[in-house]
């Protein structure tokens, strides 16, 4: 009997535990071809607190860099191999003047939200203390008038959220290392 509930006990911590204590977590990537030099990306991810109410982010901004600033998730398109979101810069010259420009090459265009069942508050999504719910960045590239159509995925480079505990609230966000997974598998467009 005492084996029993021992084993009982063992298997509960071992399969219903993890799950619940996780508090994010990516489920599923992808990246797909979709013709004429147009590409689908999404990031699927479950996120939730046992202790803390939790709002999440639905807009999405493209930008070229890991971030620390920002409300709302960001993305970064790669482009051929490229394997980290990184900002790009150039140095014009010319006979009168050398200037260092920081900017970023952003090759076609992209529009993304983020979708999910969990409720809307304050243009946020929300999630009770001791639920989760699953996310997921939907992405649309437009590379028709870009000749860089080779090995193309996405990378979040930023995904912030806000905890609320006992009516504090805590601004929060992923690291750069935990963003890691958050990574789509590239695509080559036709």
């Amino acid at each position: 009997m005492k084996l029993n509930i021992f084993l009982s006990t063992l298997l509960l911590v071992a399969f219903v535990l993890p799950g619940v204590t996780q508090a994010y977590s990516v489920t599923n990537t992808s990246a797909k071809d979709l013709g004429n030099g147009y590409a689908l990306f999404t990031v699927t991810y479950k996120f939730g607190f046992l202790n803390r109410d939790l709002y999440m982010p639905v807009l999405a901004n493209r930008n070229t860099k890991f971030t620390e600033t920002g409300s709302n998730v960001n993305y970064s398109i790669l482009f051929d191999g490229q394997t980290k979101a990184t900002a790009t810069t150039s140095t014009m010259t010319n006979s009168d003047m050398s200037v260092n420009l920081n900017y970023s090459i952003l090759p076609g265009k992209a529009k993304a939200i983020v979708l999910s069942d969990a409720t809307i508050i304050d243009n946020q999504y929300y999630v009770p203390r001791g639920t989760s719910e699953t996310f997921t960045l939907i992405a649309l590239v437009d590379m028709r008038n870009s000749t860089m159509k080779n090995n193309i995925s996405l990378q979040m480079t930023s995904l912030p959220f806000t905890l609320v505990e006992t009516k504090k609230k805590i601004e929060a966000r992923l690291k750069e290392a935990e963003l890691a997974s958050y990574k789509t598998s590239a695509v080559s467009l036709k």
